[in-house]
């Protein structure tokens, strides 16, 4: 008998969160919780990438700042360069040229983070701001040649599993 092979195209399993502190506790974000008029709140972004069977090539992920939010400058990455801002279309944006396969546990996720930050105004007051939007992931699987992409979770001024963040993300006077 022959043996028929048929390769199964990568799943992507991509995360976007936001923290004002790290899972342990440790304050990453700046400025009041809830957020306030008038005064800016700085809060981190994560982009984690995993779950991948073969190696995902050119590979791009990209968010909308929403209005009124700004890129601070502040970031970080476990591969390539960091996360680039370009003002025209406001988006952030991290591309790569390959992502090695990162299924086995013992692999390394993917992370990219950067700061962004929010000086609510009065018309904010008692809404959950949107911090970035519109979040995707896109590349090709090396292994079939197929066009692979995930949307993300928009993130906003709600961050129900972080420590300090916690039913502080409604904008207060």
């Amino acid at each position: 008998s022959s043996t028929i092979t048929s390769p199964i195209t990568t799943p992507i399993v991509f995360e976007s969160f936001g923290r004002y502190a790290t899972a342990s506790g440790d304050q990453l974000g700046r400025g009041p919780l809830p957020p306030r008029v008038g005064i800016e709140t700085k809060y981190w972004v994560f982009w984690h990438v995993g779950g991948t069977i073969n190696e995902l090539t050119n590979v791009q992920i990209e968010g909308t700042l929403a209005n009124g939010v700004t890129f601070t400058g502040r970031q970080s990455s476990s591969q390539n360069s960091g996360v680039e801002y370009d003002a025209t279309t406001n988006t952030i944006s991290w591309s790569t040229d390959s992502i090695a396969p990162n299924l086995s546990p013992t692999s390394k996720i993917i992370g990219v983070a950067f700061e962004l930050a929010i000086t609510p105004d009065a018309s904010m007051v008692g809404a959950t701001p949107t911090l970035l939007y519109d979040i995707r992931i896109t590349g090709t699987d090396a292994r079939t040649g197929a066009f692979v992409s995930h949307s993300g979770s928009s993130v906003t001024t709600n961050l129900p599993n972080d420590l300090m963040a916690g039913e502080k993300g409604n904008v207060e006077e």
